[in-house]
């Protein structure tokens, strides 16, 4: 293939000395486009050779031309540039002292703003510190009381403890003393109660002739002394109890007014407690004491020899039934 066939195409470019190369590219792809040669042999080897020869010759070709054609151009662009340099430098001689005045009332402007920002922010920030610490010292004023009125609290209270501690202390050793002297009193009704047992049992032993008649009268007197015994000794119980109660309420209401409201129940609690164990152990005592007094006497028909007579049975029943209610008022007690 020759250059001069590759002229003959009617193709063109829009750079018209590209022309005569751009009307052969049709042609060359036919020709060479996916090519493959046998250059494992001599004619395959020279017919790549000679395609390679081919394309490398247009395409030196071509870039001749590209060189030619654009020489004039390279230099009108750089006499353009320089041109434009010239004048620029004309034109920044002119423009540099107008720029350079704006410049420097602009620095000075943005100096200033930012020394006033400066000294405002210095103004906030010392007007901010001055608050804090005005705060923090009102803080440590405000903490100081608090930790004033809270030790004033805590000695106050430990005073009403103390107060409280003793008043329980007195009480307790109030009501100590109620007990023994009951205790005593008690004491001194049972012995005075066997004193008149023996004082029976030997007049009764000098009337066993009149045995029968005799324990009948004897019982019914005993059980009724028992009563009137039983019956003051409950009335003096009342009693006690009563100025116990009156004593326990005054106090109570005073450690009420002194201390708080759980403190105040536990007392009231604890004297209701002490109550009915005083009471349970009345009523033990009492019941223990009418029963012996009644099974001694029980005991002393058979010596008798009345044991099976009518009014022996009676008595025996009425003994069980008073055991049998003693023994329900101990379990009601409890």
């Amino acid at each position: 293939m020759t250059t001069e066939e590759i002229t003959e195409t009617p193709e063109t470019t829009t750079i018209a000395s590209y022309n005569p190369i751009e009307a052969g590219l049709a042609k060359l792809r036919d020709r060479y486009q996916g090519a493959t040669y046998e250059v494992t042999t001599t004619g395959g080897m020279q017919d790549a050779v000679a395609a390679r020869a081919e394309l490398r010759d247009l395409r030196v070709k071509l870039e001749a031309t590209r060189k030619k054609i654009k020489a004039p151009a390279l230099e009108r662009c750089r006499l353009i540039d320089s041109e434009a340099k010239r004048i620029t430098a004309e034109l920044r001689k002119l423009e540099d002292p107008i720029d350079e005045q704006i410049k420097a009332e602009q620095k000075r402007k943005k100096a200033a703003k930012e020394e006033k920002e400066r000294a405002e922010r210095e103004q906030r920030e010392a007007e901010a510190a001055a608050k804090l610490a005005e705060q923090k010292a009102e803080l440590e004023r405000q903490q100081k009381l608090l930790e004033e009125e809270r030790k004033r609290q805590a000695e106050q209270l430990r005073l009403e403890q103390e107060k409280l501690a003793a008043e329980r202390a007195e009480q307790e050793r109030q009501q100590r003393e109620e007990r023994a002297r009951i205790e005593r009193v008690e004491a001194e009704k049972r012995a005075e109660f066997r004193a008149e047992r023996k004082r029976l049992e030997q007049e009764r032993a000098a009337a066993e002739l009149e045995a029968e008649k005799r324990a009948a009268e004897l019982a019914e007197l005993e059980r009724k002394k028992i009563e009137a015994e039983r019956d003051e000794l409950r009335a003096e119980q009342e009693r006690l109890d009563a100025e116990r109660r009156e004593r326990e309420a005054a106090e109570r209401k005073a450690a009420e007014e002194r201390a708080a409201k759980e403190a105040a129940e536990r007392a009231e609690r604890e004297a209701e407690e002490q109550r009915q164990r005083a009471e349970a152990e009345q009523k033990e005592i009492e019941h223990a004491t009418l029963l012996g007094a009644a099974l001694e006497v029980c005991a002393r028909f058979a010596d008798w020899g009345v044991a099976d007579t009518l009014e022996a049975r009676k008595l025996a029943a009425a003994v069980a039934r008073e055991a049998g209610a003693g023994v329900e008022a101990t379990k009601g007690a409890a």
